[in-house]
């Protein structure tokens, strides 16, 4: 008897150990590292993006007239 109430018990407090080992650790948001931004930060970002995307897409353009520009020459 005594031992069938030593197993349930240590049955019991490894159920236990185990439904409070397989906790989630609460998500940190950004409000509480302080990393908020404002519109203005997400505003100049947006920008900056924009403006590097600007920038390849001309450099894409030059690359491709310059290869059509051989292209035509090497067809003379």
């Amino acid at each position: 008897m005594l031992a069938k109430m030593l197993i349930v018990i240590a049955l019991a407090m490894l159920s236990v150990l185990c439904l409070n080992g397989c906790k989630k650790e609460p998500k940190v948001t950004e409000t509480e590292t302080g990393a908020v931004k404002t519109t203005k930060e997400y505003e100049a970002e947006t920008k900056k993006q924009v403006d590097k995307e600007k920038e390849n897409v001309k450099a894409e353009l030059e690359n491709m007239e310059k290869t059509i520009d051989k292209e035509i020459e090497q067809e003379k």
